[in-house]
C-alpha cells in the first residue's frame, strides 16, 4: 500500500469538514435571523411565504440529492465538489444583495441544488479513501463539521439584530469565506486523484438527459410537491391570523 495513503485520506477529511460547516451554517443562519429578513425582503408578506422560503429549499434538496450522487459518481467526487462549493458560494453572496422576495426565494432553490450535490460526493470521496478502521471516524469527523455549522449559525440572530453588522453582512462574509474554501480545496484536490476514473462530462449529460426523457415524471413530482408545501404554509398561515 502506497506509505502517503493515510496522509491523503486524512487530508480529505480535512478539507471536507469546513465545507460541510458552510453548507449547514447556510441554513441556521437563515432561521436565526427570520425577523430580520422579513422586516427588511418580505415586509407585507404573509407568514406562509416565509415557510415557502423554507420548504422551497428543502424539496429541491431532497429531489436533487439522488442527481447529485449520479453525477459524482461519473463526473468525480472531488469535480462536484468543488463545484458545489463555487455555487454555494455564489448564492450565499447574492443571497446578501436580495431585494425582493422572489429574488430570496430564487437564492434558496439555488442554494438546494448546490448543497443536494455536495453531500453524496463529499461521503462517497471518504469512503473511497478510509476503507475498514478509520471510515467510521473519518465520517465522524465530518458530521462534527455539520453540526459546528448548527450551532454557530444559531448565533447568527446576534449578527442580524447588531446596527453595525445586519443580515446582509454574514451572508456576504460567507460567501467571501467560501470562494476561499474553494479555492484552497481545488489547487489540494489537484494533488491526488479519486480512485476510480471518471466519465467525461459529455458523457455524462448524454446519460443525464436521457434518465429526464426516461422520468419526465420527476418534474411533475418536484412542481406538485412544491405548490402542496405553499398550500400547506399557507393554511397554517391563515390559521394564525
Amino acid at each position: 500500500m502506497n506509505a502517503s495513503l493515510p496522509r491523503t485520506a486524512w487530508l480529505v477529511v480535512a478539507l471536507l469538514v469546513p465545507v460541510a460547516l458552510l453548507n449547514y451554517l447556510d441554513r441556521q443562519m437563515l432561521a436565526a435571523m427570520k425577523s430580520s429578513v422579513m422586516s427588511d425582503v418580505m415586509r407585507d408578506q404573509p407568514e406562509a411565504d416565509w415557510g415557502l422560503i423554507l420548504a422551497l429549499f428543502k424539496w429541491t434538496y431532497a429531489f436533487l440529492s439522488p442527481i447529485g450522487g449520479f453525477v459524482a459518481d461519473r463526473l468525480g467526487r472531488r469535480i462536484v465538489i468543488v463545484g458545489s462549493l463555487f455555487v454555494w458560494s455564489v448564492v450565499t453572496f447574492l443571497t446578501g444583495q436580495v431585494q425582493t422576495y422572489e429574488q430570496l426565494l430564487a437564492a434558496r432553490a439555488f442554494m438546494g441544488i448546490s448543497e443536494a450535490f455536495y453531500i453524496p460526493a463529499a461521503l462517497a470521496l471518504i469512503s473511497d479513501y478510509h476503507m475498514g478502521p478509520t471510515r467510521s471516524r473519518a465520517v465522524g469527523l465530518h458530521q462534527m463539521g455539520i453540526y459546528i455549522g448548527v450551532i454557530l449559525g444559531g448565533f447568527s440572530g446576534y449578527v442580524a439584530d447588531n446596527p453595525d453588522l445586519g443580515w446582509r453582512s454574514a451572508f456576504v462574509v460567507c460567501g467571501w469565506i467560501g470562494s476561499f474554501i474553494r479555492c484552497r480545496c481545488s489547487l489540494l484536490f489537484g494533488m491526488f486523484r479519486d480512485s476510480k476514473s471518471r466519465r467525461s462530462l459529455p458523457a455524462v449529460m448524454s446519460r443525464f438527459s436521457v434518465c429526464l426523457a426516461i422520468h419526465p415524471l420527476f418534474f411533475w413530482s418536484c412542481t406538485s410537491h412544491c405548490q402542496l408545501s405553499r398550500v400547506g404554509w399557507f393554511a397554517i398561515g391563515c390559521r394564525r391570523s
